[in-house]
């Protein structure tokens, strides 16, 4: 009933506001949309002339709906989710129904980014926005056009250009109720008038982080993001065109992981002396916190020289990120106040405090370069009067350095006591090698009259790996295809069909050999097929159809799809494994379990199937209304690693191993899931109403309702699954008839809505050893996730000339 009330509540709200956050990109035509532009085939186009679907965040809508983070575009992009992840490099990307998270795929994601047309590490573009132009987000696979072969699909992220002939710039600024504000920039500088201008951005920004507070420590969550970006455009005569621009971003988090009492989700008593925390606390129970800094320093470069009516593009880009990231590892506060005390700071050479158990900690220190080239040729004049060609060639090279030093085990001399605690054991795994990926492509689409068009690519793909282990080397090809018909100017069909491939990271190696598990001891068959970095291979087919009616005034595109996967790459939720301590390679002497630090990648088949729709209404300028809505069901069938749920918090040897199994390290579970931990719907509605108070001064409400259905997650936690829900924001305010300032105030999560998102199976533990024993101690805690809490806030942004 809450929730019902709630999306009644949030869609009376916005159906009574009017006209959606595009309120510039009206035609002067009364009720009439001016076309959106995109480059999803590396040409200017409308978007209701491409075969594939496109959403389109111009740089007005995130101004408008103060879309202040990357991640929060996907309010508007339904199907979509962006996480940048705890530890910052563990981010995660969802589109069209499968998940990955960077410990199992690395640099080769289902979703590829691209910033200015290069590509770009997802967990770079995640960190803040600011000066954006216009973000585009392509569903489907693509390869044979852009950069690298993704298999759902590819996000390109333009910044403002450099205005040749107008100085200008604006300011703008957000502060809320939870501690936050944010403050942007930027100045166009037009050096020599219609051939040389420099831009120049920056940003400011400091929060709550996740808002989540510990009650061991009166250190708070804060977040504090600093960049700036500096950008050039050359037009020395007509046939020259160059970009270029440089980005650097510090960014600080301190961020406490949150928690409930472990009984709440499964019935059952809080424990003597332990402190209820039910999830609406947004409570920890860390001593020390999360502590991750990072800088990033983003170079692109993009040249264009025109000779007799083709083009010859270059684009470069070297993008360096250093991350250093402490992760505390009793989140359960196991070693509580009666432990040796906590210390007040800490440092990469003290990560694990042999005087200080409370304080254990993993510590990663990451330095990673990447280095891409790009060159194309193709035509600005039809050849023959009919076709369009791109032919270029791609590398990309890239050395992701880290080092592990990870947490090992609290020592004791007899029982678990502080007064029998020794010290802390850990280990070091250095990470080096590098990846080396050459590709070439080509595409070719034919105009067949004026109404019919017939596209086909394909790229060869060489990858080469070497990371702590031996040189790997796989080649691949895929292709594209695509027809489209347009039965008049409003009503467009289209059929695509594509291929994609992509290598994993590796990680199940390293994984499995912290807990004790290397290929030379691995004597289970499962682990040792899951320990080699298989590549996944995928199909897609689609159809869809693009229209428009009322005078263009209703716009309403439909399209379907399938996708069948083999070996997709399945990232596991972490798993109890039985050490090999014997010395033979063909039998297993049995240690005790260990959890993994992470979850283990696993090729599995999937197949996807889903359905994208989107509506916009506008019968005037003063009013618009815009419905998008995603569903994709994927499923996956497979015998994977696991942990039963029918085990114990900690599960015994003969709970892993079953019934005539003395030979395996891990349990099985044959799963028919979903091969996404998100809800197969989505949908969003979005509306705004204009009132002209005068000739200077227009009055404006806006308004902007999300819905995720319900999700299952993970089949093998019987306590994560989410119901569906609604979020609403409201906007109203005061600007400028040409746009010139602009006053704001907002409600986000305007009815409070609350959800659990996501819930650990079982109560965080940590590692302890009583001499050379090894133990897992389960604390009176779970990690848990929730929505944000409500916010209300006030932007003011002003501008002047060229903006």
């Amino acid at each position: 009933m809450n929730f019902s009330r709630n999306l009644f509540l949030a869609g009376v709200s916005v159906l009574s506001l009017a006209s959606p956050a595009f309120a510039q990109d009206a035609s002067e035509e009364e009720g009439a949309t001016t076309p959106i532009v995109v480059e999803a085939r590396r040409k200017d186009e409308d978007v209701q002339d491409v075969p594939l679907v496109v959403n389109a965040v111009s740089a007005d809508t995130l101004q408008k709906l103060n879309l202040r983070e990357f991640k929060d575009i996907t309010a508007v992009v339904p199907g979509l989710q962006l996480e940048p992840g705890k530890n910052v490099t563990g981010s995660t990307t969802s589109l069209r129904g499968l998940a990955v998270d960077v410990n199992a795929s690395g640099n080769n994601g289902t979703v590829e980014f691209y910033l200015n047309d290069a590509p770009i590490s997802g967990g770079a573009v995640l960190q803040t926005m600011f000066d954006v132009g216009q973000i585009e987000v392509l569903r489907g696979p693509q390869g044979t056009l852009r950069g690298r072969a993704s298999p759902s699909g590819s996000i390109t992220v333009t910044t403002r250009r450099p205005d040749l002939d107008q100085f200008g710039g604006y300011v703008a600024g957000t502060a809320n109720n939870l501690s936050a504000y944010n403050g942007q920039g930027a100045v166009n500088l037009p050096i020599v008038q219609g051939h040389f201008a420099l831009r120049v951005a920056g940003l400011y920004e400091q929060n709550e982080s996740n808002r989540v507070f510990s009650r061991l420590t009166t250190t708070k969550p804060k977040t504090e993001t600093k960049a700036f970006r500096i950008s050039g455009r050359v037009e020395a005569f007509d046939a020259l065109t160059i970009n270029a621009s440089y980005t650097h971003l510090d960014k600080d988090y301190t961020i406490f992981d949150q928690v409930e009492s472990a009984h709440l989700a499964v019935g059952g008593t809080l424990p003597v002396g332990s402190t209820l925390i039910t999830a609406k606390d947004r409570a920890s129970m860390l001593n020390i916190p999360r502590d991750n800094k990072q800088t990033f320093d983003l170079f692109n470069w993009q040249s264009t020289v025109r000779f007799a009516g083709q083009k010859l593009d270059y684009v470069a880009s070297v993008s360096k990120q250093r991350l250093i990231s402490f992760d505390p590892q009793d989140k359960g506060d196991v070693f509580n106040s009666t432990f040796p005390g906590v210390a007040t700071n800490y440092s990469a050479s003290q990560f694990t405090y042999s005087s200080n158990p409370q304080n254990a900690i993993s510590w990663q220190d990451t330095n990673t370069t990447q280095t891409t080239h790009e060159w194309r040729l193709s035509n600005d004049d039809r050849l023959f009067g009919m076709f369009d060609y791109v032919l270029g060639g791609f590398i990309q090279k890239l050395t992701p350095w880290t080092d592990l030093q990870s947490y090992g085990a609290a020592v004791f001399t007899g029982s678990v006591a502080p007064a029998n605690y020794v010290t802390t054991s850990a280990s070091a795994t250095p990470r080096r090698g590098r990846t080396l990926e050459q590709s070439l492509f080509g595409n070719l689409t034919a105009h067949i009259g004026e109404s019919t068009e017939i596209s086909g690519g394909a790229r060869h793909i060489k990858y080469q790996e070497n990371t702590n282990g031996p040189n790997n080397t796989y080649k691949n090809w895929v292709w594209n295809a695509s027809v489209k018909h347009r039965f008049s100017d409003d009503f467009m069909v289209y059929a695509n069909a594509g291929s994609s491939f992509r290598i994993g990271s590796g990680s199940t190696p390293l994984i499995l050999a912290r807990s004790g598990i290397t290929l030379a001891n691995a004597v289970d068959p499962l682990l040792q097929s899951v320990a080699q970095n298989n590549p996944e291979r995928s199909k897609s087919y689609e159809i869809g159809f693009k229209s428009s009616f009322m005078d263009k005034k209703v716009i309403l595109n439909v399209s379907a799809f399938h996708q069948d996967f083999d070996g997709y790459i399945f990232s596991t939720p972490s798993v109890y494994v039985i050490p090999n301590t014997g010395s033979s390679t063909t039998t297993l002497t049995a240690g005790v379990p260990t959890r993994t630090v992470s979850g283990l990648a696993v090729p599995v088949p999937a197949k996807v199937d889903g359905v994208e729709a989107e509506l916009t209404y506008r019968p005037s300028r003063a009013f618009m209304l815009s419905l998008n809505a995603a569903y994709a069901k994927s499923k996956m069938n497979a015998t994977i690693p696991c942990t039963p749920a029918s085990a114990g918090p900690v599960p015994t040897v003969a709970e892993i191993q079953g019934t005539g199994n003395p030979n395996r390290q891990v349990a099985r579970c044959t799963v028919n899931q979903s091969a996404s931990r998100t809800a197969p719907f989505s949908g969003n509605v979005m509306a705004e109403y204009n009132y002209p108070m005068n000739d200077s001064m227009d009055l404006f409400a806006r308004g902007l309702v999300n819905f995720n259905g319900d999700s299952k997650n993970d089949p093998q936690n019987l306590i994560d699954d989410v119901k569906s829900y609604a979020l609403a924001n409201f906007y109203a305010g005061v600007r400028a008839s040409d746009g010139s300032w602009e006053v704001t105030g907002y409600v986000k999560n305007l009815f409070n809505t609350f959800r659990v998102t996501s819930r650990d199976a079982s109560a965080a533990v940590i590692r302890a050893a009583v001499g050379a024993t090894p133990q897992t101690l389960v604390s009176n805690y779970r990690v848990i996730s929730t929505t944000e809490p409500r916010e209300f806030g006030i932007t003011a942004r002003f501008a002047i000339g060229s903006r």
